[in-house]
């Protein structure tokens, strides 16, 4: 099953058990998504244990972050996604950026925090990676739409995977934020789906990770993380 109860969480799912292109299925165990893992309690940072998990890539702001918090014996990277500091893109995309709609821009404005999530997943030591924001809906969910295509996952699977989270994050009461994304959708008569089939398109995640950087042995790297058995 690829929706895990870690207690106190709310949004965590492996990304193991979708088909791909190549005939083959993500493995499961590998990669997971999360909200914030300073929801956990006891027994959901004892289950994340069990899941085997060895890295924890946190991409929130510091703000967001307790500093506080963490795990003995498993590795947590704090790699900020997004820089909060570029007054001039968020005044454009701020409104958006609970939604897809923000995806393409930032693509192509921030490369280089892309890339540093990626070669930290392909350098990462054996056993399980979670990466989190702070819902695992955004800034989570463009890592994950990133990695699924670069595994060769369909763009159905992948929006599929996406709209996951909507129906998970209900308990967390974020009325407001509901009400702001559901806004924006209208305003751009659009939805979740749309902006992400539009963006895979005319996309491909290899393509755009060695044009950020990141060098063709780590792409296999974290591909063959995502669907080699071992």
């Amino acid at each position: 099953m690829r929706t895990l109860n870690w207690s106190a969480c709310v949004n965590v799912r492996d990304l193991g058990g979708l088909s791909t292109r190549h005939g083959d299925t993500t493995v499961f165990g590998r990669v997971v998504r999360a909200d914030s893992l300073d929801r956990l309690d006891d027994d959901g940072v004892a289950s994340m244990r069990r899941y085997g998990i060895s890295t924890i890539i946190d991409m929130r702001d510091a703000r967001e972050r307790d500093a506080t918090t963490s795990y003995e014996s498993i590795e947590r990277l704090h790699l900020p996604l997004e820089d909060q500091s570029d007054e001039e893109f968020w005044q454009k995309w701020r409104h958006y950026n609970s939604t897809p709609i923000y995806y393409s821009a930032f693509l192509k404005h921030c490369p280089e925090r892309v890339r540093s999530v990626f070669e930290s997943i392909a350098l990462a030591p054996p056993g399980g990676i979670v990466f989190h924001c702070g819902a695992g809906r955004d800034r989570t969910g463009l890592i994950a739409i990133l990695l699924l295509n670069l595994a060769g996952v369909s763009p159905e699977q992948i929006v599929g995977d996406y709209c996951l989270s909507e129906p998970n994050l209900k308990p967390l009461g974020q009325v407001k934020d509901q009400e702001a994304i559901e806004a924006a959708y209208k305003a751009n008569k659009t939805d979740a789906a749309t902006e992400i089939l539009a963006l895979l398109s005319d996309f491909d995640a290899e393509t755009y990770l060695l044009d950020s950087g990141v060098s063709r042995e780590m792409i296999e790297l974290i591909r063959s993380r995502l669907t080699a058995s071992k």
